[in-house]
């Protein structure tokens, strides 16, 4: 998939994991999409954020949650590019 269709897709619908509700959630492909942009490797952007690689590669593959902090970061990242 293109960058800039990857960038454009900031959510993504997928059903809640308790009542299977639909919800919106961020696309982890969107993040994994700003910091390849940006240049960064995730052991840089976990120095920054004082986490752990493995723990930010399980959040751009979608098997965590997104914290809003970390968000947050990945938005500056897009701003600064």
């Amino acid at each position: 998939m293109p960058m800039k269709k990857l960038l454009e897709g900031k959510y993504r619908d997928a059903p809640c994991q308790r009542c299977g509700a639909p919800r919106r959630e961020i696309n982890p492909a969107y993040l994994r999409a700003i910091r390849q942009v940006a240049g960064k490797s995730l052991r840089a952007i976990g120095r920054e954020l004082k986490r752990s690689a493995p723990y930010l590669s399980d959040i751009e593959r979608g098997h965590r949650r997104c914290p809003l902090y970390i968000l947050d970061m990945y938005e500056k990242m897009r701003m600064e590019t």
